[in-house]
Order: C-alpha cells, then sequence, then structure tokens
C-alpha cells in the first residue's frame, strides 16, 4: 500500500460545482483506443495478414515508446497526487487500494510490451517476437479496459462528490505542465483524435501548448498513425 504525501485539500460542499471530467474521460479513451488498436494490430501481424515490414517496425517502435510513456505519466500522477486528493477529500470513504494494485500489475505488462516491441524492431521476420508482442499487447489492452472502467464507475462519482473544483484543477495542471514538452506532438494528437466531433468545447480544455502543438505537428503524427496501423 502507497503512503499518500500529506495534501492540504478544502473538500467540496454540496452547493459547489462539480468538476469537469472531460480531460480526464479523454485520456482515458486516448489510452483505449491506443491498446485496442495495438493489439489488434499486433493479431494480425502474427497471424501473416499484415506485413511487418521494416518502415512499419521503425513507426511501431517509436509509437509503443510514446504510447508507454503516457500511460506511465497518467498513473504516476494519479498515484502521487491524484488519488491521494481523493482519498483525502472523502475523508477515507473511497477505497483507492484496488486501482494502485492495478497500476502495479500494469507495470511489468508494459515492460513485457515494450521488450516484445524492441524484439520485434530489431528482427520483424521472428515469429516468436510477433507472438510475444500479440500476447502482451492482448494483455495491456483487457487490463486497461477493466481497470479504466473500474476507475470510472468508482473514483469519477467520488471526484464529483467530494472533490473541489479548485483541488481538482490543481492535480491537472501539475498533470498537463508535467507532459515532456518534445512529446506534445503526439499526445495532443492522440487526445483530439478520441474527440468527439460534437464537442466544441473539450480542446479549449488543454493547456494553450496542446494546441499549438496540435496545430503545428497534426500531419506528424498523422504520419506516424498511417505508417503504424493504415
Amino acid at each position: 500500500m502507497r503512503e499518500d504525501r500529506v495534501l492540504t485539500v478544502r473538500p467540496r460542499r454540496p452547493s459547489d460545482p462539480q468538476v469537469d471530467l472531460r480531460l480526464y474521460t479523454i485520456a482515458h479513451r486516448a489510452i483505449q483506443q491506443g491498446a485496442h488498436q495495438l493489439a489488434d494490430l499486433a493479431g494480425r501481424m502474427h497471424a501473416g495478414e499484415t506485413v511487418l515490414t521494416e518502415r512499419r517496425a521503425k513507426a511501431l517502435d517509436r509509437f509503443v515508446e510514446l504510447f508507454v510513456s503516457d500511460i506511465r505519466h497518467h498513473h504516476r500522477y494519479e498515484d502521487e497526487i491524484g488519488f491521494p486528493v481523493v482519498r483525502a477529500s472523502a475523508l477515507g470513504a473511497v477505497d483507492i487500494e484496488p486501482l494502485t494494485v492495478d497500476h502495479d500489475h500494469l507495470d511489468p505488462i508494459l515492460a513485457a510490451l515494450c521488450a516484445a516491441t524492441a524484439r520485434v524492431r530489431a528482427e520483424p521476420s521472428d515469429a516468436l517476437a510477433r507472438k510475444a508482442l500479440a500476447v502482451e499487447s492482448a494483455r495491456l489492452r483487457d487490463l486497461l479496459d477493466e481497470h479504466i472502467t473500474e476507475e470510472e464507475r468508482d473514483i469519477f462519482p467520488a471526484i464529483s462528490r467530494y472533490v473541489s473544483v479548485e483541488d481538482f484543477d490543481r492535480w491537472e495542471r501539475a498533470v498537463t505542465k508535467a507532459y515532456p514538452k518534445r512529446r506534445l506532438w503526439f499526445i495532443a494528437s492522440w487526445w483530439a483524435a478520441v474527440i468527439p466531433a460534437d464537442d466544441t468545447v473539450a480542446m479549449t480544455k488543454t493547456p494553450v501548448s496542446f494546441r499549438l502543438a496540435l496545430l503545428l505537428f497534426r500531419r506528424r503524427y498523422e504520419r506516424l498513425h498511417g505508417t503504424l496501423f493504415s
């Protein structure tokens, strides 16, 4: 069990506005979409239905690096800031432990996925490497689906009920501010890809740096995504 840092929070009062979980949900959908696309591609490559060219293997290596980095970033800031804020605001009324245990279970799967990707990148014709990639990406997809479903079922209502807008915004700002600038080109476009077409507000909620990265580097993301998944 992780030890929470000492936090000063002001729990939400019944008459206070509720937090906007829009960006949190978008981050989840981007992670799930990436996991499903990767598992589907790995399965097709293992079955021989999609050719693993050298160009695709290079794109795979880059995508997995960025994808795994974002998952680790997301979970780190849940563990270090977000979940402690929820627990402190709820005065212990919310059990966070199953979700932090999930994060611990995800760590070796992410490591195994990276190792399998490196094997595929080094030798695209290696059938055992492609099989390992298919197995590990499917494991990751399934655990992420289960984890995110539980988190949105159990923690989102607790955030809405107990966490003040001020404390949630502090958490959200810490997450977005800490994203490595050199990876914003990927994250901004990755998030934008899962925003519903009729949601005209979501992207305006992101930091200016995200919107600028989307404007400048969307084509770069599309080239990477197209090389890998098309």
